[in-house]
This record gives structure tokens, C-alpha cells and sequence, in this order.
């Protein structure tokens, strides 16, 4: 659990110090050269495509196109218009566990810019949460980990407890035959006591019908 904490606190500190780092720019896209937002995600591409297909999913169908962009035709994401939104997004590799992701806003009257003011910022508000919602979906990956951990150590744990009560109970039945034992070691000897005694006697008649033969 300590390592789940710091890895909390990392995630977090990480989180904050890329809050906010979304730029635009004019880029090809399938549908020509528009305005797209530019994110960096602290997790490697498979990870964040994972993640922006669960999050955009949504709100509607995401799959790929021709040009492998991850594509939602008709997406209905209320947060930024009442009217159906086409969502293109690539990811490119910028580190070992950092991707680059472009993504561009369509509706009828155009691609999302920083030129409305208005669905711009309700443009930056709807990435901020899918970078929170990457952040969640690793602790949560971390979580379900961590929690497997526990119900490992735990059943390690009942195993021990399970062996030490079948070695105490081991040791009783073990008392109760050297018990056993030490009682037939003492009938035992009482035995051979009174079979030296048969035994003397038997010798004895042995002895006395030699005599008799001898006498005759």
C-alpha cells in the first residue's frame, strides 16, 4: 500500500506540472490542413489510445480510419455543442512513457479554434478530463493490482495458519501415540516378566520328567 501512495503522489505531481499544456496549431488531417489541439500524455501510446477510445466511446463510435486516425463521426458530446461533433485523434511516441496527441473538433460551421472563445475553452475543459481520466484509469490499474497483492499475501497467510494448525494437531495425535506407546512398553515388560516366570516353571517341569527317566 506505501507504494500505491507514492505512485499516487506521482501521478498527481505529474498531472499538475502538464495541466493546461495543450497548444493549436494548422496540421494535416484526413480531412485537410486544421486547427488542432496538441496534448502531452505521461503514459506510452498504447496506454493513452486505450483510454481516449474508452473516454470518447462514451459518446459515441471510435474506430480507425484509412489515415489511422482514431475517428468519431457524429459523436454527441454535449459539453461542447447540442449538435453531433466529428473527433479525429492521433498519437505519436515522445518518449518511453510519454505520447503526443493531436486532436481536431468538427461541426458544421467548422473545426473548434481558439478563435471561439466560448468552444475553446470548453475544448481544453473536455481534454483536461481525459488526461484526469488516464491518471484514474492507471491508479485504478494500480489499485486492482494492488488489491490482487493482497488476496495473494492474504491466501499465503491462511495457508500458514492452515499448516501450523495441522502441525499442532500433528503433534497431539503424535502425544497421544508415544502415550499409547509408553503404555504398551509397560505391558510389555509386565508381559515378559510373567513369561521368565512360565518360563523357570516350564524348566523346572522340564527337569523334574528327566529325572523321572533317568530313575526308571
Amino acid at each position: 500500500m506505501q507504494k500505491l501512495f507514492i505512485f499516487l503522489i506521482l501521478v498527481s505531481a505529474s498531472y499538475l506540472a502538464t495541466a493546461q499544456n495543450i497548444s493549436q496549431s494548422q496540421m494535416a488531417m484526413s480531412d485537410g490542413i486544421n486547427n488542432a489541439y496538441t496534448l502531452s500524455v505521461e503514459e506510452n501510446v498504447k496506454f493513452s489510445k486505450s483510454v481516449w477510445k474508452e473516454y470518447l466511446g462514451n459518446f459515441g463510435r471510435v474506430k480507425k480510419n484509412k489515415q489511422k486516425e482514431l475517428a468519431s463521426l457524429g459523436a454527441s458530446i454535449g459539453d461542447l455543442s447540442s449538435r453531433p461533433i466529428d473527433v479525429f485523434a492521433t498519437f505519436e511516441k515522445l518518449g518511453r512513457e510519454e505520447t503526443l496527441m493531436h486532436v481536431w473538433f468538427k461541426t458544421e460551421e467548422g473545426y473548434f479554434s481558439a478563435e471561439n472563445e466560448g468552444a475553446n475553452e470548453k475544448v481544453l475543459a473536455f481534454l483536461e478530463e481525459y488526461k484526469k481520466e488516464v491518471v484514474r484509469t492507471k491508479v485504478r490499474e494500480e489499485l486492482k493490482k494492488a488489491e490482487k497483492d493482497l488476496k495473494k499475501k492474504d491466501g499465503a497467510l491462511s495457508k500458514l495458519i492452515k499448516k501450523n494448525e495441522r502441525l499442532h494437531k500433528d503433534i497431539k495425535n503424535y502425544e497421544k501415540k508415544i502415550q499409547k506407546a509408553k503404555e504398551n512398553i509397560q505391558k510389555n515388560e509386565k508381559e515378559q516378566e510373567a513369561a521368565k516366570r512360565d518360563l523357570e516353571t516350564q524348566k523346572g517341569v522340564v527337569e523334574d520328567v528327566k529325572k523321572q527317566l533317568n530313575d526308571i
